[in-house]
């Protein structure tokens, strides 16, 4: 595995996503090695297609099913460290994107409903996280908060962090330990 801290260009904006990912496979395959590594703490869905509850006026004819890229269910060992906000889902990109047109498209998975194969199942997200993003700041950190979208990247200390704000809601060490912490981030409704 590989140490995705790399400050992004732009340090101090986090309007893009961090690391030296080229594309979106060596993304995605350096969070699929850490993911293996927390198979005791979740349970992970790859590219799982929903359904929008709540579609957007005039889409009707052109919108498409929502697809996320990863939905993680936990395990009752990720509940005991502390989570207690149901399935999340995560966002994968390469490094250096911009975060306007991610950002959307975590909107999105919050009006959605993603189906389990082959049982049926549906699942609804709280939280959806963008990797690799370390910190954001300002406005969008602001924005992101209020929608529930944080950010998750690893490092040479934790495999795992999924952070909320200023809020470190998951953090999963190289040895597989989880604290998780309780968010009251994302329950404000109307004027802010």
């Amino acid at each position: 595995m590989s140490t995705i801290y790399s400050p992004p260009a732009n340090i101090g904006s986090g309007q893009r996503t961090c690391g030296e990912f080229q594309d979106e496979v060596a993304s995605r395959a350096e969070l699929d090695a850490r993911l293996a590594k927390c198979s005791h703490l979740f349970t992970v869905y790859r590219e799982v297609r929903g359904y929008y509850l709540q579609p957007r006026i005039d889409t009707l004819e052109e919108e498409k099913r929502p697809r996320i890229d990863y939905l993680l269910v936990p395990k009752p060992a990720l509940v005991e460290a502390g989570w207690t906000a149901g399935a999340v889902g995560i966002e994968a990109k390469a490094s250096g994107v911009k975060l306007g047109p991610v950002i959307s498209q975590c909107l999105n998975y919050q009006r959605a409903q993603f189906e389990i194969k082959p049982s049926g199942v549906l699942v609804g997200v709280r939280w959806v996280f963008i990797w690799p993003l370390q910190a954001v700041y300002n406005d969008i950190e602001s924005v992101m908060n209020q929608n529930r979208i944080g950010s998750l990247w690893g490092d040479q200390w934790a495999l795992l962090r999924f952070k909320v704000g200023g809020t470190l809601a998951i953090a999963i060490d190289q040895n597989g330990k989880a604290d998780a912490k309780t968010l009251v981030n994302g329950r404000k409704a109307g004027s802010r």
